[in-house]
Parts: structure tokens; C-alpha cells; sequence
């Protein structure tokens, strides 16, 4: 394999065993962004279905000071992690241990890479619905508000996390009316819940 992979492989084992690392080794390390994007791309080949979709991470500069990171970092999400609408997770060695309550967009068409910026009414109008979401995030970093860019993307800031999502709500133009947010996940009482979206996710449309 190669130095990715090997990285890919380290991060996706300490997922699967619950534990936590200080640091990627020295060679392992991704030098920038571009390069953990490559390493992240590799997780996908532990999964025994497609890609469930993105998150998008640290949108606000808040949450960019709080890890050190100096824009929105993408992630992806695998189907195995998904939670349906109603259903139970077992909170285990979870170390965020923090509920965070989001948006999660259906895509009907695809933003394909190009030369200049899409704006906001490009993406809009390329949102089927959107879904009320919970995540339960988690790292695989002992310290992951200091563990760097490079390595927070490389791991899908903060990687493979516990999910929910209900049904779609109304579109009315561009405007959304939401219904309850689904209470999916068990065992929340000892969890600080917070009502701030911090994430969003896009979700690839259904085939």
C-alpha cells in the first residue's frame, strides 16, 4: 500500500477498535489539505456500500478558532453510520459526547468542479429537500482541537459518526418549513444538546 492508504488504514482501525491516537507518525502525516483529502478518499473502500454523503465541518469561525483551521472542512459520511429515522445507537466510548442538531440536503443534481464559484442560488437550486438531522460526532484524536488541518480532514473531521435524519419537510421556493426534529438516538440524558447547526450534509440524490 501506499503512504495514504497506510495512513487510511491507521485512522479507519482506530475507528473500528474505539480508540485514539496522538498523532498520525511523522511519515504518515499529510503535509496540507490536498494531500488528507487523498488519504480520506481511501475510506471509502471500507465500506460495503456507496457513499452515503458529505458533511461539511468548522462552517463558522467559531468552530475554525476552536480546532485551529482556517475554513470549512468536508467529510464523508458511510451508509454504515446512518441511523434511519427511529432507530437507536449505542453511545459507547463516544468522547465528544455532544448531540448536535442539523440540516441535511438532498441533492437533485450534481455540482460538478469548474472554474469560477457557484453561488448560493446555484446550490439552492440544486436541493431536492432538506432533512431535519441529528450527528453524533466523534474523534479519533486525543486532542483534536490542537491535531491540525491536515490531519482532522485526512480522519473526515471528525470521520465516521453516528446519524439520523427524518422526513423532509415542505419547500416552499426558498423557503423551508421544518417539522420535529426526529429524537433518534437513545441514552441522550447525560449528553449536552445543542440546538446550533454547525454542520450541513449533502446527500446525494437517491438513484
Amino acid at each position: 500500500m501506499t503512504p495514504d492508504q497506510d495512513a487510511c488504514a491507521l485512522l479507519y482501525r482506530h475507528w473500528r477498535e474505539g480508540t485514539v491516537l496522538e498523532a498520525l507518525p511523522p511519515d504518515l502525516r499529510p503535509a496540507d489539505r490536498a494531500q488528507a483529502y487523498k488519504i480520506q478518499a481511501f475510506l471509502e473502500d471500507y465500506s460495503a456500500a456507496p457513499l452515503f454523503g458529505w458533511k461539511i465541518a468548522a462552517t463558522g469561525l467559531a468552530g475554525q478558532r476552536h480546532i485551529g483551521v482556517d475554513g470549512p472542512l468536508a467529510g464523508r459520511l458511510l451508509a454504515e453510520r446512518v441511523i434511519a429515522d427511529g432507530g437507536e445507537c449505542a453511545l459507547g466510548a463516544n468522547r465528544m459526547r455532544v448531540a448536535e442538531l442539523e440540516f441535511a440536503f438532498r441533492m437533485g443534481s450534481d455540482l460538478t468542479p469548474r472554474d469560477t464559484d457557484y453561488t448560493q442560488d446555484d446550490v439552492l437550486a440544486a436541493v431536492a429537500s432538506l432533512h431535519p438531522a441529528i450527528e453524533l460526532p466523534d474523534s479519533r484524536f486525543a486532542h483534536f482541537e490542537t491535531a491540525g488541518l491536515p490531519q482532522l480532514v485526512a480522519a473526515t473531521m471528525p470521520a465516521a459518526i453516528c446519524s439520523c435524519w427524518g422526513p423532509p419537510p415542505m419547500r416552499h421556493g426558498a423557503t423551508w418549513t421544518l417539522p420535529p426534529i426526529p429524537a433518534a438516538c437513545s441514552g441522550m440524558a447525560p449528553w449536552r444538546k445543542t440546538a446550533a447547526a454547525a454542520m450541513c450534509w449533502a446527500i446525494p440524490a437517491s438513484p
